[in-house]
């Protein structure tokens, strides 16, 4: 049984693989760009692996065999361009197959307290992914 998946980035799906030159930046797709707020979001690569690196836990959403949307929290890992979730292919992400998903995860770097709830906020950092998850075979 496999306890494995990876989700490519799609931003560098489009790189071949034996092309020198490694873009700097993730590319804006309709999914990815950001509509409010849009000085306060970055694409930068090093920018999104150092949040990645920073956190543990992931939700990942996916629809299911049935045409359910499902969210589950998983735990992740990242290496270079190449996101690594731990789960069993029992658990549902991967019950179908390679299926398309949006990962995300967020850091919570404070909270803005006021005396009145809707003055309140939080500060966090947050990295979203939409991939394709797709077993890894070979766990070494």
């Amino acid at each position: 049984s496999s306890y494995g998946f990876v989700v490519f980035c799609p931003a560098v799906a489009s790189v071949e693989p034996l092309v020198p030159i490694v873009p700097m930046a993730y590319a804006k797709s309709d999914l990815t760009k950001l509509h409010r707020s849009q000085k306060r979001g970055s694409y930068d690569k090093q920018l999104v692996h150092e949040i990645l690196d920073q956190g543990v836990v992931a939700h990942v959403a996916y629809v299911d065999g049935e045409g359910n949307v499902k969210i589950s929290p998983m735990i992740y890992g990242r290496q270079e361009d190449f996101l690594y979730l731990h789960g069993h292919v029992s658990a549902g992400v991967l019950r179908n197959g390679s299926i398309d998903l949006c990962f995300c995860m967020t850091l919570e770097d404070g909270l803005v307290l006021a005396r009145s709830g809707m003055h309140s906020s939080v500060n966090y950092r947050c990295v979203m992914v939409h991939g394709k998850a797709e077993e890894v075979a070979d766990p070494t």
